[in-house]
């Protein structure tokens, strides 16, 4: 214990000296003495540092070699998802009646969902497990007259194809909350409370049973369904036949908040359903095309492949690569968008939210939003920085292959950001 204490005690040392004031030309002397610590001996670390005010590098270590990034891949997705949909783009979920509904509130036919991917809908769950977004979804569809379903809840989700989980991914984390199961209806969940006869699953693909188990539409038409028992909503679960078939009618569009509010709870928080569900609309519903869209983004933004490989959206997987000086590129071109601000916003701010909370400030006057990354062996974080100067830097640290603790990385990756901030 003792000898804990008195490395941690060192270490931290260390890190307070090299993060005091100084001149710009020891910049590269305290971040080489932070990054050689004996604790990394073994450990690859890669560093760009870049000046957006002076349009200049300040610093580069490694930066072109390529390291797994982890979280720090949704710098990608949101970037290209902002300059593709927008930052107004919303989620729609359309609710049809396919039968009339009659003065008595009674649909004598299907309610049937038809949903776009919207990864907003599993947020905020109340006492009874039931999202807010559905107890204000089935109370619309009551104010609209909708008292008794004399049919069945139809979940069609034929928009996306059912895909398999990544490949890439670990087997064991398949249990985790972490990893996403996506579709145009899911909560990012697989199980359900729901008796079969009362729904109908309209899905695209061959084969079903092959992906994990029970299908995420099946959860989400079980967690409607109490969404509108609590509404007073009555089904019955009948199979109604029809003698003159019609169009079914639309009731009620629920659209999601717009994106830029979207991207603030992916990259916040690195929510890794709501990174996936991006992704497939970006591949008009499949993965791998979601994959090539980001793919051709950031060749636009100034990144050739040479310098990253993909697997994913949301940065599970260990098979991601990518250059610190990559990721830089990106944060530039970003700068410099339409969309700049809303991608700012959408990073967590040290020391006031998101997985950078109870992380230390930058400096007094100072200010960094980043994204961070944590994989086992692999730790990250990337984005801006505005100095006590007012100047503006872009930043990509990564750290991979490392024995150390993961907070004993962080706070090199803080000190360095505090040595930044400070008047250069």
């Amino acid at each position: 214990m003792t000898r804990r204490l008195l490395r941690a005690a060192f270490l931290c040392l260390i890190c307070i000296a090299a993060a005091r004031p100084s001149r710009a030309s020891d910049l590269p002397s305290q971040i080489e003495s932070l990054i050689s610590q004996p604790s990394f001996a073994g450990a690859r670390w890669g560093i760009c540092l870049y000046s957006l005010t002076k349009d200049s590098l300040i610093f580069s270590r490694d930066a072109d070699k390529l390291f797994v990034p982890a979280s720090t891949v949704k710098l990608l997705t949101s970037a290209a998802a902002l300059d593709s949909l927008g930052p107004d783009f919303h989620f729609e979920t359309a609710f049809f009646a396919d039968g009339p509904l009659d003065s008595t509130g009674t649909l004598r036919g299907d309610l049937i969902m038809r949903g776009s991917g919207d990864p907003t809908l599993r947020d905020v769950f109340g006492e009874n497990g039931i999202p807010g977004a559905f107890h204000q979804i089935a109370d619309s569809l009551r104010q609209r007259g909708l008292k008794r379903i004399q049919g069945r809840l139809v979940g069609d989700a034929r928009a996306w194809p059912r895909e398999a989980p990544c490949p890439s991914w670990e087997v064991g984390d398949f249990a985790e909350d972490w990893m996403p199961l996506t579709g145009t209806l899911s909560l990012n969940r697989n199980d359900a409370d729901i008796d079969t006869a009362l729904c109908v699953l309209l899905e695209a693909g061959a084969n079903s049973t092959l992906f994990l188990g029970p299908s995420p539409t099946l959860h989400f038409l079980s967690v409607f369904h109490g969404a509108l028992r609590d509404a007073g909503i009555h089904l019955s679960g009948e199979k109604i036949g029809k003698s003159n078939p019609v169009r079914p009618a639309l009731l009620y569009v629920h659209a999601s908040a717009p994106l830029h509010e979207i991207m603030k709870r992916m990259n916040k928080w690195s929510d890794n359903f709501y990174a996936e569900q991006v992704c497939r609309v970006l591949g008009d519903g499949a993965g791998s095309q979601g994959i090539e869209a980001i793919y051709k983004f950031v060749a636009r933004a100034g990144v050739s492949r040479n310098e990253l490989r993909l697997e994913d959206a949301s940065g599970l997987s260990r098979k991601n690569l990518i250059s610190p000086r990559a990721i830089v590129q990106i944060l530039r071109f970003m700068h410099r968008h339409p969309c700049s601000d809303a991608f700012k916003q959408s990073l967590a701010v040290m020391g006031v939210d998101g997985t950078v909370a109870r992380r230390p400030a930058a400096a007094l006057g100072a200010e960094a939003r980043a994204k961070t990354g944590t994989l086992d062996y692999a730790s990250a974080l990337s984005g801006y920085l505005k100095t006590e100067a007012g100047e503006e830097l872009a930043f990509s640290f990564i750290c991979n292959n490392f024995l150390a603790s993961v907070q004993t990385v962080h706070q090199v990756q803080d000190s360095i950001c505090t040595l930044l901030a400070k008047e250069r």
